[in-house]
């Protein structure tokens, strides 16, 4: 090319075509020698750090993904703010975050073993790495193994109720996926896998399956999965209708954001529900009136007909999910600020607001502290017992107990009552009726006696009743090991029977 501009060219231009072409000779040489100089490239996020054997593993799990994690905690999140802030539950909290991300992970890859076929015909999902061939079917397999086992050793960390309630959450987490297959509404049991964190999050806290709590707030779970999943479902519309998969954006259709308000209206309802069970205050209800307005936007905002739309409509429900926990700790702030009226009649738990017990509304007065005993549930002694009840108040000051284990029934069987201590009240001073001849008393605790698991226990319920207590040690009884050829053996040294 050089030679020909200098047959064509005149003279004068050559000197200058020859610079430009060494100048950009230089250029290209000195683009050579900086990318020489910088071929470390520096990680874009933190997935480029891990090793590219692990990377389809934590796509397959979705933990590039955490949109789909916060969505499944949150409602646990909920259920566990509303029995209290204390040490313990922000613990519940944290066990719930690693329990969220291991039984996110397991759901996913078992949706990706059972779609296989379908995510390999639809655009966004053919990259999955089951669908694309990264990783087998085997392999899914195991990793699945290994995500359950681990969030089972995260849940054997709560109380029994909360791991029998764990292990039933199995049963929609293998059958979701095949819903889509048979129902228009895929979206409604997955609302009933994603939010069982709300069934679980209370009852671990308290130890109480409480059904006027939990239950509100897993239905407004399921309707706050059926607006945002409805939402995302959106985004496939059109590979559904060609694979064959069902979906309530397929059914809803142009109804969708009729429907849409409608599961919104169902959330908010059963939070206000729950909030009237536990005896919410005005921060709480301020605070659904934001998540209302929240809600109404993404509503009249979203462009169904647009992916991108949808998936940031989709994303934003994170930002919903956690005005609804502010909500909840609102009420905290200002139970801090007004202490709540004590309750007798309850069995305070261990929290620093309000909550509802088994029987019905109860407060727990927020000045008195924590207790981590095991016996939190007892009741305080307070000084109005006795206006309330009648019984004179020296009959509960200074009161001596006994705490002891039955002894032994004299039948050969009579070990069923000698396993528990007993806590038993000393007698106060009792006269004789005179009409009838019976001995009475006005002492309520003469005939009481309370049952325990061990003797710390009933110690510890001494010490906080304000009682003086006496423990009465048991004494073992010698075990003789008895046959029935010992009634006829002989002992031929000391010439005595031995029976």
């Amino acid at each position: 090319m050089i030679l020909l501009l200098r047959q064509t060219c005149p003279l004068i231009f050559r000197t200058q075509i020859v610079r430009i072409t060494t100048t950009s000779i230089c250029l290209q040489q000195q683009q050579q020698q900086r990318h020489h100089k910088s071929s470390f490239r520096r990680p874009q996020n933190i997935y480029d750090i891990i090793p590219k054997s692990i990377q389809p593993y934590i796509r397959l799990s979705r933990i590039d993904k955490p949109i789909g994690s916060w969505l499944l905690f949150l409602p646990g999140a909920w259920s566990i703010a509303f029995a209290g802030t204390t040490l313990n539950n922000l613990m519940l909290i944290g066990l719930f975050g690693v329990g969220t991300i291991l039984m996110r992970g397991a759901g996913c890859t078992i949706n990706d073993l059972w779609d296989k076929e379908f995510d390999q015909r639809v655009a966004r999902t053919k990259s999955r790495p089951i669908a694309s061939g990264e990783i087998t079917i085997r392999q899914g397999l195991i990793w699945t193994g290994i995500q359950l086992i681990s969030a089972f050793f995260v849940l054997i960390q709560l109380n029994m109720p909360s791991i029998i309630l764990g292990i039933i959450s199995l049963v929609p987490v293998v059958t979701y996926p095949l819903m889509k297959r048979y129902t228009y509404w895929p979206q409604l049991f997955l609302g009933i896998t994603f939010n069982w964190g709300a069934l679980m999050g209370f009852t671990a806290a308290t130890g109480i399956v409480f059904p006027s709590l939990i239950l509100p707030l897993y239905f407004a779970g399921i309707a706050w999965t059926l607006h945002y999943d409805t939402i995302y479902a959106h985004q496939d519309k059109t590979d559904d209708l060609i694979v064959g998969i069902k979906s309530t954006a397929l059914l809803l259709k142009k109804d969708t954001k009729l429907w849409l308000r409608a599961f919104s209206i169902g959330m908010i309802s059963h939070l206000i529900t729950a909030g009237l069970n536990v005896d919410q205050t005005w921060p709480y209800y301020l605070g659904l009136i934001a998540v209302s307005y929240h809600l109404h936007q993404q509503i009249e905002k979203v462009n169904l007909n647009k992916s991108e739309s949808c998936w940031n409509t989709f994303a934003s429900n994170r930002i919903t999910g956690l005005m609804i926990l502010a909500s909840i700790l609102m009420n905290l702030l200002k139970s801090i600020v007004q202490p709540s009226r004590i309750n007798l009649f309850s069995i305070p738990q261990r929290t620093l607001f309000d909550i509802q017990n088994v029987w019905g509304r109860t407060s727990v007065d927020t000045q008195k502290p924590i207790d981590s005993s095991p016996l939190a549930e007892i009741p305080r002694q307070d000084e109005s017992i006795g206006a309330l009840s009648g019984v004179p108040s020296d009959m509960f000051k200074e009161r001596r107990c006994r705490i002891f284990v039955s002894a032994r029934n004299a039948m050969q069987s009579g070990t069923n009552n000698t396993k528990k201590w007993k806590v038993e009240w000393d007698t106060k001073e009792r006269w004789e009726n005179p009409l009838m001849g019976w001995t009475s008393s006005s002492d309520p605790h003469s005939s009481v006696v309370v049952e325990f698991g061990s003797k710390e226990d009933a110690i510890i319920y001494c010490e906080r009743m304000g009682y003086k207590y006496e423990v009465v040690e048991s004494t073992p009884t010698p075990y003789f090991k008895k046959i029935y050829g010992a009634n006829f053996s002989w002992n031929k040294k000391t010439r005595v029977t031995t029976k």
